[in-house]
């Protein structure tokens, strides 16, 4: 994997890094300070995508739909409001 960039969102900061024909955002939590990931992650978990742009859209979205429901909103409607959000 090669380091692309480094993205700092509310929650968390990510090394948005070359992966599989694409690119993928791991959180910093998840990666030891040797360099490794401490656990297994998926595309899903890493927010893949063939487009940076994709990736990292995608990444500060989630994080904004987890601050929406630690507010108390519920999945449905932090997720609803976030992606009407950006229709307007």
């Amino acid at each position: 994997m090669k380091k692309i960039t480094t993205l700092i969102t509310s929650r968390s900061s990510y090394i948005i890094v070359e992966y599989m024909g694409g690119y993928a955002a791991i959180d910093r939590k998840d990666i030891s300070t040797a360099g490794k990931l401490m656990r297994k992650l998926n595309g899903l978990q890493m927010n893949w995508s063939k487009n940076l742009t994709q990736t990292i859209n995608a990444t500060v979205r989630a994080d904004k739909i987890k601050d929406m429901i630690d507010a108390g909103m519920s999945v449905e409607d932090a997720v609803r409001y976030v992606f009407n959000e950006k229709e307007d």
